[in-house]
């Protein structure tokens, strides 16, 4: 998909070659309805400071808006206002047909966070679908001629989210509603095939797709926001029907650029494009080596920031946990936008309570397991039984001795496998504890946040100068800053690291890290920590 929309770019708007060209769109329309469309929303989806008004009225306005948000700033809020606004714009020019706004993310992750602000608008929503891509569709409703469900790419626990998280606006649920025409004669098929799989005719199957593909045409063509990923935005069955007048990508930063790209070059009448992202958290996933080195890995913001719209006030995380990465990341600028954020906490940190963070020291070696991990590299093979000790003990102690509820403490871990150890651990407990790898956490949050790192050498085996590519064997994915930054800032509370504190000074953000943890009594021995908030 990524291709094709790529092969499109010479028959795209002049805005999208624009903004593939990096040059200043060369068509600027006026809007008069900006002052308007602000006012009559102000009650949807509020937002709440004169930064994130200023940007709205600039997307608004502009053929072409970037806002570079920092973390917790309501990017993925700001997108789903922004949808809305364009949404009520649309409404006005009727007459021209229907025109709709296309609302894409480089990940299902990301465009379902800005799906639950639009569930939550209830009866007030613009009319939305939410299009899944075909993968993810397969895994969950296998087509009658699909042989089974273990075909799938997905990680047992990808597949657990995409499931929590699959929306009632989705296109397959709304085709299959009560208010679809084709509601009957789809269950009717469906029902059939259930019962005689392997008695299914060439000419019924072929009805049965050509329905499903008539139903889906029908929802699409009325749907005034249509929610996908940036490669899915790419599917016929969306660009043949869609009138699509504005895109808004969130989540610019962890896309590819050409990812970004796919959805501009195939909507050939599209008018004002906003892309938001914060370029100091997780980028794109970039596995080639040789892609990474000539820039694949590089966000398209970075292009735009001279021109961009910031946003530093952030209302997730406690600004004793946020002060390093606003001076890692941000300039030291980050604003915390809620009294709670500057509140002592109730638990008794070695850094005090203003400072709700530890570095907790513990050496023991990592070793790999022969684990069945799915699609697995050696690094997610990798596991630290002693780092998973800790932080079970922990998380049980939250939930037990400081009645934290279960759903507001995450664990995370570099590697799948020593996912798979920490919630063994916690089945043992009875506690049901979530704890994801790097990357599966971004985009979520929670009261505390228990970060293993895994990796550890004997002192003697550490390098004194080490290379990057001795970095990257050693640490892996502890090396990527953004996704990092991006985990520290999962935490709206309390966030404890524990790892081996030698090895992590090889790297920059991690030795800085360090070195201002030790200056303020935040790094510790693991047993210290234990003792210290009497765990």
């Amino acid at each position: 998909m990524v291709m094709y929309g790529l092969k499109n770019l010479e028959n795209a708007s002049q805005l999208a070659t624009d903004v593939a060209l990096r040059q200043t769109p060369s068509v600027a329309p006026q809007y008069a309805d900006v002052d308007q469309l602000m006012q009559s929303s102000r009650q949807i989806l509020h937002v709440p400071n004169q930064q994130q008004e200023e940007a709205l009225k600039h997307a608004l306005a502009q053929p072409l808006c970037v806002i570079q948000g920092c973390v917790g700033s309501g990017k993925s809020m700001m997108a789903a206002k922004l949808g809305y606004m364009f949404a009520q714009r649309n409404q006005a020019l009727q007459a021209r047909g229907r025109l709709q706004v296309l609302v894409c993310a480089p990940t299902e992750a990301g465009v379902d966070l800005v799906n639950g602000y639009f569930m939550s608008l209830n009866s007030s929503s613009p009319r939305v679908v939410r299009v899944y891509s075909p993968d993810v569709e397969r895994v969950l409703h296998p087509p009658p001629r699909v042989v089974s469900r273990s075909t799938s790419t997905f990680a047992d626990q990808e597949i657990s989210q995409i499931k929590n998280h699959y929306s009632s606006l989705s296109l397959y649920e709304l085709i299959r509603g009560s208010n679809s025409p084709y509601c009957k004669r789809l269950k009717e098929y469906e029902g059939l095939f259930s019962l005689y799989p392997d008695d299914i005719a060439d000419d019924q199957f072929e009805d049965y797709i050509q329905l499903v593909s008539r139903a889906e045409s029908a929802v699409l063509a009325e749907a005034e926001i249509i929610l996908c990923t940036c490669t899915t935005s790419a599917q016929l069955k969306i660009s043949s029907v869609a009138n699509v007048q504005q895109i808004i990508v969130d989540d610019t930063n962890t896309g590819t650029e050409p990812e970004v790209l796919v959805p501009l070059s195939i909507y050939g009448d599209v008018k004002q494009v906003t892309l938001i992202g914060d370029i100091n958290q997780a980028g794109p996933t970039v596995v080639n080596d040789v892609a990474r080195q000539l820039g694949l890995g590089q966000s398209i913001m970075r292009s735009y920031l001279s021109t961009a719209v910031y946003l530093n006030i952030q209302y997730r995380v406690h600004e004793g946990i946020v002060d390093f990465p606003s001076r890692f990341c941000y300039d030291n600028r980050l604003l915390c936008g809620s009294i709670a954020q500057r509140q002592p906490s109730v638990l008794n940190w070695p850094g005090g309570r203003n400072k709700p963070v530890a570095f907790c020291q513990l050496d023991r070696q990592e070793q790999n397991l022969p684990m069945n991990v799915v699609g697995a590299p050696a690094e997610q093979k990798c596991v630290n039984l002693e780092q998973a000790d800790f932080v079970v003990q922990v998380a049980v102690s939250l939930v037990r001795t400081y009645n934290v509820a279960m759903t507001s403490v995450g664990i995370v871990c570099p590697s799948r496998a020593q996912c798979k150890v920490v919630k063994d651990k916690l089945a043992v407990t009875g506690c049901n504890i979530p704890c994801f790898t790097l990357h599966e956490i971004q985009g979520l949050e929670f009261d505390y946040v228990l970060f293993s790192t895994i990796h550890s050498l004997p002192a003697m085996n550490i390098e004194q100068f080490p290379t990057q590519k001795w970095l990257n064997e050693k640490l892996g994915v502890l090396t990527d800053h953004g996704q990092v930054i991006s985990t520290l800032s999962r935490a709206r509370k309390g966030l404890v690291i524990v790892g081996n504190e030698n090895l992590l000074r090889c790297d920059k953000l991690w030795n800085r890290l360090l070195t201002e943890y030790s200056h303020s009594s935040r790094l510790v021995t693991a047993g210290q920590f234990l003792k210290a908030m009497s765990m």
